[in-house]
């Protein structure tokens, strides 16, 4: 196997066949990850029985988290504090139960 000549290549994965066999997939692999149940460990499972000599999962983690790091947008928000009420919610949609609301 040949070796990247400097260490910015092997850091970037450039010049490794391995990533460019995963470069392609990362896209995947995060659409993957927003799907309830779906988590790394599986979808490198999943990479691996594929590419059994690909990246470790140490490795495989770090590309798709670099990945998610150039594609994310980050909106910031200014506000006075207590003028607005702001919730990030993961999970199970929420249930609204309004029978028992005070009138």
């Amino acid at each position: 196997r040949q070796r990247p000549a400097d260490r910015a290549e092997l850091v970037n994965g450039v010049g490794d066949e391995r990533y460019k066999i995963i470069e392609p997939q990362l896209e995947y692999y995060t659409t993957e990850l927003r799907k309830r149940g779906v988590t790394r460990q599986l979808l490198w499972e999943e990479y691996r029985k594929d590419h059994p000599d690909g990246y470790r999962y140490t490795q495989f983690c770090e590309y798709i988290r670099r990945y998610l790091q150039r594609s994310q947008a980050v909106m910031h928000f200014n506000h006075k504090p207590g003028e607005q009420m702001q919730v990030d919610f993961a999970g199970d949609k929420l249930h609204v139960n309004l029978q028992n609301k005070v009138d």
